[in-house]
């Protein structure tokens, strides 16, 4: 366990970490139960009533770089809302975020200026990816490397404007090299 302070004084997230209560550390491990953190994709056995969406960086419009995510952010906050941020894995053996004191889980509020912030931290460099979970329950998002978000949201809450979320998957199936196709349609399941 890398001891105080693995946080640098220049990542912009070091005013984030250590600020989760045991009540929320504990639904985190839950949602983390539902993740394959080392392949970037859902157990969607947990999820039966969700559907997975789709998204591509839009690198000219920072910081609303994914679109979906400040779409979700927009529709679910409320007063109390949190957004949680926290590592891919890079390793098979433990979770990422636990090899930290205090846990490299970043507690901030639901605003999507914190995109930037945790694409230029410790936690985007360690491995690329990152995880961010809204504590109503409602969404759940992973992003890798900067390029694709795969968002898993409440069917029930889905307006007509997602709809383009869920084509991108043809785009892929239509335009990307067979490698990159074959891991991200492997997501889809």
């Amino acid at each position: 366990m890398l001891d105080r302070p693995w946080i640098e004084d220049n990542d912009p997230m070091k005013g984030f970490y250590d600020y989760l209560n045991e009540e929320e550390i504990a639904w985190l491990y839950g949602v983390v139960r539902a993740i394959d953190l080392n392949q970037a994709t859902f157990n969607t056995n947990f999820f039966p009533n969700k559907v997975q969406l789709l998204d591509f960086s839009n690198y000219s419009d920072e910081p609303y770089q994914f679109e979906l995510l400040s779409d979700l952010i927009n529709k679910f906050n409320n007063v109390g809302s949190f957004l949680f941020w926290f590592p891919l894995n890079n390793d098979c053996s433990k979770n990422e975020f636990e090899k930290f004191e205090p846990l490299m889980i970043a507690k901030t509020p639901m605003n999507i200026m914190y995109l930037k912030k945790v694409s230029q931290s410790m936690m985007q460099m360690m491995n690329g990816g990152y995880v961010v979970a809204d504590s109503g329950n409602n969404f759940i998002a992973i992003i890798v490397d900067g390029y694709y978000m795969l968002a898993l949201v409440d069917d029930n809450n889905l307006p007509i404007k997602y709809e383009k979320y869920l084509k991108n998957w043809s785009l892929i199936e239509e335009n990307l090299d067979s490698i990159t196709a074959k891991s991200l349609i492997h997501a889809r399941l």
